[in-house]
């Protein structure tokens, strides 16, 4: 930069001194060496204050640079520590998974999922549910959902909150009739996605029914063949989970049965808990219960209780989850 800077001087000194030396002259010429002076003086002026200008220029655009490597070395130290603290907290939950299995005579299977709700229109509620991480017994074998993806209508989410939500027993038994006749009419092989979706809300109904003990719960279809043929196109128990929680603000766990033809899976059930973590996501926790047969159900019932709320403890002394059990979002359809 001090070459530039002499440089430009040595240009602009006879330009200045050519322009000024008129303006001094005058009848005297004895005050002429004055007068040069003088003018000598306001060109190192005038070149001091450009050096000290160039100066600052190139000071401030090192530390603007500075200030950007600064910047950008900032957030990348951020995202590392947001790795790092993501990586740890992943690892302590897999820990706590296989904590629990393996201390757990009734849970040979563990698994935690994120999911996500997306309203892709104003006529469709998009649930998509992705697998995190999974525990299993050696001596087991779970068939774990990896992704899935439920599409909703929303018209009949709405028809079923407001069956739920509103203390009319009536019209939440009027729900359970209308899609029970039309589901049980259906075509085996007509089939689509769209009527396991309404049989999933179907079901959604039928459980909240059935704990508030009214009549009408006795299965979830008159034809049983119909209802096994619905299951078995699409697995929807985890997405009736999701929508009991997060549209029905429903915090308490979900549960629903093994539906294959397995016999030695026959008295399998499956308890869904969605909780937020301390990472600000809603985890949803899939527990796999084999209880054995022949156990009353005030026994069963008791063990499935008793085995939630020690899986919840356990989340919490693992600091795993938010401060406080939080219900679902309030509807949102």
């Amino acid at each position: 930069m001090g070459r530039k800077i002499i440089n430009t001087f040595i240009f602009i000194t006879p330009v200045v001194l050519s322009i000024i030396s008129p303006i001094f002259q005058g009848p005297s010429k004895t005050t002429f060496p004055v007068n040069y002076v003088f003018a000598v003086f306001i060109l190192f002026s005038m070149g001091a204050i450009y050096w000290v200008k160039q100066y600052l220029n190139e000071k401030n655009g090192k530390i603007n640079e500075l200030e950007k490597v600064i910047e950008r070395g900032y957030l990348s130290l951020t995202s590392e520590y947001n790795e790092l603290s993501q990586f740890r907290y992943k690892k302590i939950q897999e820990e706590t998974l296989k904590i629990f299995v393996q201390q757990n005579e009734y849970v040979p299977a563990a698994q935690v999922y994120e999911y996500s709700v997306s309203k892709t229109s104003p006529l469709k509620t998009v649930v998509k549910l992705n697998y995190r991480q999974g525990v299993v017994d050696e001596d087991e074998e779970i068939n774990a959902l990896i992704k899935a993806k439920y599409i909703y209508d929303k018209g009949e989410l709405r028809r079923l909150e407001r069956a739920i939500q509103k203390p009319k027993p009536k019209k939440l038994v009027k729900y359970i009739y209308r899609w029970r006749n039309e589901l049980d009419t259906l075509s085996k092989t007509n089939i689509t996605e769209k009527d396991v979706m309404k049989f999933s809300l179907l079901q959604v109904a039928i459980d909240y029914s059935s704990r508030m003990a009214q009549s009408t719960t006795k299965g979830y279809l008159n034809s049983e063949s119909m209802g096994k043929e619905l299951h078995s196109y699409k697995r929807t128990g985890i997405a009736r989970a999701i929508i009991s929680h997060d549209f029905f603000t429903d915090p308490d766990p979900y549960h629903f049965s093994y539906t294959g033809s397995l016999s030695r899976k026959t008295n399998r059930i499956y308890t869904c808990m969605i909780r937020k973590g301390k990472d600000g996501v809603n985890h949803l926790y899939l527990l796999t219960l084999q209880i054995d047969e022949g156990i009353s159900k005030t026994d069963f019932n008791k063990i499935v209780t008793d085995t939630e709320w020690q899986f919840e403890t356990l989340l919490r002394e693992r600091k795993l989850l938010y401060n406080k059990v939080e219900g679902g979002s309030s509807g949102g359809l």
